[in-house]
C-alpha cells in the first residue's frame, strides 16, 4: 500500500509499506480523500503537532 512518509523536515516520501495488520478488536480504514490545514503547513517545515509509532 502507499503512504506519505516522514523523514526530516521538508521531507516526505510517498512510499510503498507492508500493509499492517488488523488487530483483532480494531480495524484497517482505507482513506479515500484527506485534507491539508494550516497546521500541515507548518509541521512540514518543523513546527505544530506530529504523530508517530511507539518502536519498543
Amino acid at each position: 500500500m502507499r503512504a506519505l512518509v516522514y523523514h526530516a523536515i521538508q521531507d516526505f516520501r510517498i512510499e510503498e509499506i507492508e500493509k499492517p495488520a488488523c488487530p483483532p478488536e480494531g480495524l484497517l480504514l482505507k482513506v479515500k480523500a484527506c485534507g491539508l490545514c494550516g497546521g500541515d503547513v507548518r509541521t512540514y517545515f518543523g513546527g505544530h503537532k506530529s504523530e508517530g509509532r511507539i518502536q519498543a
